[in-house]
């Protein structure tokens, strides 16, 4: 794991801005996450009834739009290494 400090080396600056890259990425799936968790989930915490001001069909885009960039980009360094390393691990 190159996110984990295991002592002095040469490559810390490559490994902190790797943990920076990732905090950032981080933050920002959670911006883009927590409006599509409450707009999918609120209902059944407060008793909104927005389902019937709002179409399925537009709630449903409206999730897409917010969960494309966070599972294609924001994921993206996790899929390269599932796919680079393709062994028992990769299932974990």
């Amino acid at each position: 794991m190159a996110l984990q400090r295991v002592g002095a080396s040469l490559g810390m600056e490559r490994e902190e801005a790797e943990l920076r890259a990732m905090t950032w990425r981080f933050w920002v799936a959670l911006a883009l996450t927590l409006p599509m968790v409450a707009l999918e989930m609120g209902g059944h915490f407060i008793d909104l009834n927005y389902e019937y001001d709002l179409e399925a069909m537009t709630v449903g885009w409206i999730e897409l739009l917010l969960a494309t960039p966070v599972v294609l980009w924001l994921a993206a360094p996790f899929f390269a290494r599932g796919w680079r390393s393709l062994n028992m691990f990769t299932l974990i």
